[in-house]
């Protein structure tokens, strides 16, 4: 029996399914705060049906970097020199910002000159060998009567029609699909990013009165915002992969875990998007960022908790979707002996995803270069950089940057192609 017969068996199990929620925004008044989300509880799983993850085959689009070109790019850094050492480190999987506010208009018409800079810099990773480009986009634009600017703002799910949530809901949908027919030429779309987080998901009102969504509501908009943009997407081209939006280590793995298995629950219920409780049609893949953040690095309980968020997919018979982990890495602080140190961990990530966690798609270490225009604002970031950046045309690797160099297979001895006289060592930073 196929995947997707198990799932539409298990659907028509549910009493909690309700024929009144086949179809979003319709006119039915739908819950607007979900069941609980306690992970104990869990209406509507399935099993894997013992599905075995397939061996390595060697693809090096294993191998991925974070870049956030256009941040680079604001700040004058050579770009062709970027690029380059991305091919010198054998990187050819590339996560790409690629914010639907910064390249469409309101009328989500092509921002031309900044739609034509994204392609050009497509053209020249791909002449690299960096073949698999994510773009991921976490803004949206807001029906413009509603007078919203705070582009991580989302309405309260309310799906009577007519509502500001559909309204907003549908702009979202016809967002991605504008998008996607912009660059036919990415194949890969991650839908957002770190969704369970307050920066990145909150009410329109959040930074006049602090009010949040609680995880269930945010879990509710989220499912119907892959749905949304799924459809989008795949209008503009139906062999996209849909990468559920990374997320965020707040609160540690269970959280994600939480999460992810509330919008399974969800989907499950037929009561989002178009009452369809087919995980496909919401998402192809799926993200998270694998980030240890209040403890001290080991890596075999980083497996087990990444193990743990997989496990969720398994549950709800997606364990042959695949994983991106599109954000992960280490900040040194300036420190030669903390960049040494956690260069050992990035070399025990490769070995322990490459050989233990088969159901893992690419790596995507964050981030390529050190954004020192952020430096006394928001230290830790900065140094979570694999290069450091001396001026505009001058880049330095760091230990960590030699580690996933060699764990890729590129040139070491070509790191320091853009160097300069510089020393990576004691710190020698400007502010660009």
């Amino acid at each position: 029996m196929s995947k997707k017969n198990v799932r539409r068996i298990m659907a028509l199990l549910l009493s909690a399914v309700s024929l009144s929620g086949l179809a979003a925004c319709t006119g039915d008044k739908k819950p607007e705060n979900p069941v609980s989300s306690d992970v104990s509880s869990a209406p509507g799983e399935t099993t894997d049906g013992g599905y075995v993850l397939p061996p390595r085959t060697g693809d090096p689009e294993f191998n991925g970097i974070c870049f956030p070109m256009t941040g680079a790019e604001s700040r004058g850094l050579n770009m062709d020199s970027l690029i380059d050492l991305m091919s010198i480190m054998n990187v050819h999987s590339m996560r790409n910002w690629m914010h639907a506010t910064n390249l469409l208009t309101k009328d989500l018409k092509p921002r031309e000159k900044k739609v034509n800079q994204q392609k050009e810099w497509i053209s020249k990773l791909t002449a690299k060998g960096i073949t698999k480009i994510v773009g991921m986009s976490h803004y949206w634009f807001w029906p413009e009567k509603y007078g919203v600017t705070d582009r991580s703002a989302a309405p309260y799910r309310d799906r009577t029609e007519g509502s500001e949530y559909c309204e907003w809901i549908a702009l979202y949908e016809e967002t991605w699909y504008a998008l996607a027919s912009t660059f036919p030429e990415i194949k890969y779309w991650e839908v957002g990013n770190e969704f369970n987080s307050d920066a990145f998901l909150h009410p329109k009102n959040f930074y006049a009165d602090g009010k949040k969504f609680t995880l269930d509501e945010k879990a509710a908009i989220v499912t119907e915002m892959c749905f949304a943009a799924s459809a989008g997407i795949h209008r503009a081209n139906p062999d996209a992969v849909v990468i559920f939006p990374g997320l965020a280590p707040e609160g540690g793995f269970t959280i994600m875990r939480k999460f992810l298995r509330r919008v399974y629950q969800n989907i499950t219920s037929g009561e989002f998007g178009n009452g369809s409780t087919e995980p496909d049609d919401y998402f192809g893949a799926v993200a998270w960022h694998c980030y240890m953040l209040n403890e001290k690095f080991d890596i075999d309980n980083w497996v087990s908790y990444n193990d743990s968020v997989y496990e969720i997919m398994k549950i709800y018979g997606d364990a042959d979707k695949k994983v991106y982990l599109t954000e992960y890495g280490f900040s040194d602080g300036g420190s030669e002996e903390t960049d040494a140190a956690q260069a050992e961990y990035l070399r025990q990530i490769y070995d322990a995803v490459y050989n233990r966690m088969l159901y893992v798609d690419s790596l995507y270490p964050f981030r390529l270069e050190e954004d020192n225009t952020k430096l006394g604002i928001n230290d830790i970031e900065v140094f979570y950089g694999i290069f450091r950046v001396f001026d505009r045309e001058s880049f330095g690797a760091k230990e960590k940057a030699k580690a996933i160099c060699g764990t890729y297979g590129g040139d070491l001895s070509a790191l320091d192609k853009y160097k300069g006289s510089n020393s990576v060592y004691p710190t020698n930073i400007s502010n660009k």
